[in-house]
């Protein structure tokens, strides 16, 4: 390891490595949010809210509400707290990015956000526009992505008056619930999930199923490409 001003430089020698970090619970000041762009990043926590409020940015009872973001290439919203049971939730609302990404916190909800583009690409394009990952409950209302990845999560629930998403990769323990008012969730989803499954509405091409307890779908047709798997 170099240090190399506020970051760690690691190289990897020829044989297996495990690294591990500790933040240590003297200096932890509780709950806080980072949140990342192409122009820098901040930390912010409840404390430094109450003394220097950010527009657009406010704490209440655990909970981080990020709103009206716009433009920007990449976001990425990172939860830190002195222990898992003590991350935030994050509510991000009204937000207009490229890319999105989630990690560690703990109910995630994005609220009229656009994310990406859902025209133009090819729907096998493996360049995430939404990635949320090692958080428990994601909330999805009617915000659109073009290829997202939900994974490490408990239940995804996502309701929208329009396209959900042109592909979209749900990997949970518990349950996953989509809904549209439009004729179709998006191009293909691949879900698995430990508890049930229900879907109103279906992508009009692909839908893979893995290991769900239970699955409805209520749709006019399930889509060209059908898979249901117990494993």
């Amino acid at each position: 390891f170099n240090q190399k001003g506020d970051g760690i430089r690691f190289t990897m020698p020829a044989c297996a490595v495990t690294a591990a970090a500790n933040w240590d619970r003297e200096q932890a000041t509780g709950q806080a949010l980072w949140l990342s762009t192409e122009r820098g990043h901040i930390m912010v926590t409840a404390d430094l809210l109450k003394a220097d409020p950010i527009n657009g940015i406010t704490y209440e009872d655990g909970t981080f509400i990020v709103d009206e973001i716009k433009a920007a290439k990449t976001l990425r919203v990172l939860g830190l707290a002195p222990t898992e049971d003590e991350l935030p939730d994050v509510v991000l609302k009204n937000l207009t990015v490229d890319t999105l990404i989630v990690d560690g916190v703990r109910d995630v909800t994005l609220d009229a956000c656009r994310i990406g583009e859902l025209v133009g690409y090819d729907h096998l394009d493996t360049n995430y526009s939404l990635q949320i990952t090692n958080a428990r409950d994601v909330v999805l209302a009617n915000t659109s992505s073009r290829y997202s990845d939900i994974s490490g999560v408990r239940n995804v629930t996502a309701k929208t008056d329009g396209t959900l998403c042109d592909r979209l990769n749900i990997d949970c323990t518990g349950d996953i619930a989509l809904s549209t008012a439009a004729n179709t969730l998006g191009v293909a989803c691949y879900l698995r999930a430990g508890g049930s499954i229900r879907l109103t509405g279906a992508p009009w091409k692909t839908l893979m199923v893995h290991s769900a307890q239970n699955v409805t779908v209520d749709a006019n047709a399930l889509p060209r490409h059908a898979s249901f798997a117990s494993t």
